[in-house]
């Protein structure tokens, strides 16, 4: 029997990357918290992502305005949320995120907590209550500096390390990672230049609501329904992986947003997916573009089922082992390579698929424009891909 559903071409697909993503040159903005939210929000976990993730979307990007969007003027936050990853979200998405993921995932962890610190969970409390009430009267204080304005929980913890070994560290440290599970402290300023994974720890501003009254299912439906906005259409799969949810969580938040299903024949799933109610229609054409986005970007990591965007030959170069997509190359909504920063601070790369002439020239200029926002900063990726050996060589 024909199917009944409305279809949504690959082609289509890729049109909807460059437009809601801010991909495509027309549709930069100058404002930051839109760049975060256009890709409901932005991967953490390697520290040079961000900056790079909000230059390939913004008009004018400046480390000193990211800097002040993050540690400053309250527009962004960083929290642990969706597969325990760590992200840079606008307050509204980090509150409706901690309550579809995280609150779940500080639960988990405080049991771990707790099994370091040999059952005394009275000392875990007063240890953070201690913490949080240090910092809600200082400026923002490395982990560090924050156990040495505690001597009195001065404490060390042994937790497993690989190869059946075990490895020492300081309570304190472990208390200021669950009081970030928990929402009762956030990252500040990183330690050091933009490229570094140390951070500072602070209490929330007033706009992050983490401990307001949504449950699991609220949350849910709520990213859920940011997420079909920005990459829908998403298949089951591509949504309860994103979110870290079971396959009852994921369809219960699909029903939740009314969500229409749509036949996907030609994206190399084979599978169906799932739009927000009315935008199953085409958008229209758009003229070539081309984007240059770090290891780890939204777009790259957004959904499960890649093969519409990123064929099997191009994966194997810009993937590690462990499914993280390092620095591409697009055009055109495909992934046709991938770049690396060199320590002389030129950008080489690999193109795995052809690419025309007016593609690698948009391409160049792309790339120029991520240098030059860089500048004389050098960085290495935190999760290196395939293609990266070579290109350095």
């Amino acid at each position: 029997m024909k199917s009944t559903l409305l279809v949504v071409s690959a082609a289509e697909r890729r049109r909807r990357i460059g437009i809601r993503h801010l991909l495509l040159p027309g549709t930069r903005v100058d404002d930051v918290a839109d760049i975060a939210d256009a890709v409901v929000a932005l991967h953490s976990s390697d520290p040079v992502t961000v900056p790079l993730s909000i230059a390939a979307r913004h008009q004018e990007p400046t480390i000193e305005l990211i800097d002040r969007a993050l540690h400053e003027s309250g527009t962004l936050v960083r929290h642990h949320g969706m597969r325990r990853t760590l992200w840079v979200m606008t307050p509204e998405v980090a509150g409706v995120a901690h309550a579809a993921s995280t609150r779940k995932l500080s639960e988990a962890e405080r049991r771990k907590s707790i099994a370091f610190l040999d059952g005394d969970a009275a000392w875990l409390d007063a240890a953070t209550d201690a913490v949080c009430a240090l910092l809600a009267t200082t400026d923002p204080l490395s982990t560090r500096d924050i156990c040495l304005r505690l001597p009195e929980f001065d404490r060390q913890i042994v937790r497993p390390a690989p190869a059946g070994r075990v490895a020492t560290q300081s309570g304190l440290s472990r208390v200021v990672l669950q009081a970030g599970f928990d929402g009762r402290l956030v990252r500040g300023r990183p330690l050091g230049s933009w490229v570094s994974s140390q951070h500072t720890w602070t209490v929330p501003e007033q706009s992050v609501h983490f401990e307001r009254d949504i449950d699991v299912a609220t949350g849910a439906a709520a990213m859920t329904r940011g997420l079909l906005m920005q990459f829908g259409p998403m298949t089951e799969t591509d949504i309860a992986w994103w979110g870290g949810w079971t396959k009852a969580q994921t369809r219960a938040a699909l029903a939740a947003v009314a969500a229409e299903e749509v036949d996907l024949p030609d994206s190399g799933t084979g599978h169906t997916g799932w739009v927000l109610p009315g935008d199953g229609e085409p958008t229209d054409e758009c003229e070539p573009w081309v984007a240059v986005l770090p290891g780890l970007d939204p777009t790259a990591m957004g959904w499960k089922q890649r093969e519409w965007y990123l064929d099997a030959s191009t994966a194997k170069r810009v993937m590690d082992t462990n499914g993280n997509i390092g620095p591409t190359l697009w055009a055109d909504g495909r992934i046709v390579g991938g770049w690396v920063q060199r320590p002389d601070g030129s950008f080489a790369t690999e193109f795995t698929t052809p690419v025309g002439q007016e593609h690698r020239r948009l391409l160049a200029a792309e790339i120029e424009r991520i240098r030059a926002f860089v500048g004389e900063t050098r960085f290495k990726v935190r999760f290196p891909s395939a293609n990266q050996r070579d290109l350095l060589s």
